[in-house]
């Protein structure tokens, strides 16, 4: 069965990220124009994030379908297709995310590559033998704290690529999620719906024999 591999590589931004001069042009015309909002975007000689931002809902939709998380150096649900580590590769070689995570299922993989921008923490020593948990903001903390022993919290997601059976539309696998989450949450609730009613059956058998009647 062939692979089929999504690039959600925004194309209207890619200039920005192989063309130096066209970045500095943008750096340029954002900071005379005070942009503020765009210039948090995009750090100094960095160009824009050029991935899908990842709303709520889109969060939501790949958790529900890849429930399966893991780092991208840990992935060893199968072999990532050769177009897919391109943009991996790409996203990497930039610099934009704080870790890149694989979502996948054990099920029907079709996995996905996301890039976190994240709020970092860890035990920074801070003198006399004593650590102090703190967010790691500056190269002196990060290079304190091994990347093993830090905590990551996730506040932004992008979409880089994702590969499987079937190249498929995001507002499909919305609709996916969707049917998938009223199944399995409708599966769960119908047990405890079960599990009460066999309770109530208990108290009513538990009630006659306590009143005699």
């Amino acid at each position: 069965m062939k692979t089929e591999v999504t690039s959600y590589l925004q194309t209207e931004v890619l200039e920005l990220v192989t063309e130096p001069e066209a970045l500095d042009q943008w750096h340029e015309m954002v900071k005379e124009m005070g942009l503020e909002g765009q210039g948090k975007i995009a750090e100094p000689n960095k160009s824009p994030i050029p991935y899908l931002f990842m709303t709520p809902a889109m969060v939501a939709t790949f958790e529900t379908l890849c429930p399966r998380e893991v780092k991208l150096e840990e992935y060893k649900a199968g072999a990532i297709p050769l177009p897919a580590l391109e943009h991996i590769k790409l996203a990497l070689h930039e610099g934009h995310f704080d870790r890149i995570m694989i979502r996948y299922d054990d099920k029907a993989p079709d996995p996905v590559a996301i890039g976190e921008k994240c709020n970092i923490y860890g035990h920074v020593p801070v003198g006399d033998g004593k650590n102090e948990w703190m967010q790691l903001k500056t190269p002196e903390h990060l290079e304190a704290v091994p990347k093993k022993d830090r905590t990551y919290w996730a506040n932004e997601r992008f979409l880089i690529t994702r590969w499987g059976a079937e190249n498929d539309t995001l507002e499909n696998l919305a609709a996916k999620a969707k049917e998938r989450y009223l199944r399995e949450q409708g599966a769960d609730l119908n047990k405890k719906i079960k599990d009460a009613q066999a309770k109530l059956l208990v108290m009513g058998e538990e009630a006659t024999l306590l009143f005699n009647c």
